[in-house]
């Protein structure tokens, strides 16, 4: 499987973090392990709490556990379209 380090990017044009995406299709949910850099906290999380942009202060996901990992789930048409493939 092919991996690919992308800029995770606001709809305000702001880089929220980077991250290592594997597989192909659009990026939906983001797990902590694969962020490599962020202007986004990804220390102190808690479940089910809301993300927002630290630019323009919109919300653009929620944090969740998913199959045991913590992952940020981004909601539709908050980041620029990431696909790869």
């Amino acid at each position: 499987m092919k991996s690919k380090v992308v800029d995770v990017t606001c709809k305000c044009g702001q880089v929220l973090f980077k991250y290592r995406k594997s597989g192909s299709g659009a990026l939906i949910k983001c797990f902590t392990s694969n962020v490599l850099s962020s202007s986004i906290d990804v220390d102190n999380i808690h479940l089910l709490e809301k993300a927002h942009c630290p630019f323009c202060k919109k919300e653009i996901g929620y944090w969740n556990r998913i199959n045991g990992k913590i992952a940020l789930k981004l909601n539709n048409g908050t980041v620029k379209k990431i696909k790869i493939g």
